[in-house]
């Protein structure tokens, strides 16, 4: 999800007004994927680790490839 080395130093360092509109967009889909796809709602994985691992894996390979591939 970090497309450069500044981005991390700027959230470590509290400049998230330097993030780029495309990397909060990413974080924003992500958050919206992992909290209310219906495949996220089960008991193993809602409010786990796994399933923060589990929803960002997801989103890359069910929602961004899909939107990419239809360009």
């Amino acid at each position: 999800m970090v497309p450069n080395k500044a981005i991390p130093t700027n959230i470590k360092s509290g400049k998230l007004d330097e993030l780029s509109t495309a990397f909060k967009n990413v974080c924003d889909n992500v958050y919206e994927y992992t909290q209310f796809a219906p495949s996220q709602q089960t008991a193993t994985i809602n409010g786990t680790v796994f399933g923060t691992y589990n929803g960002i894996t997801g989103y890359f390979q069910n929602v961004l490839l899909r939107n990419w591939r239809s360009y």
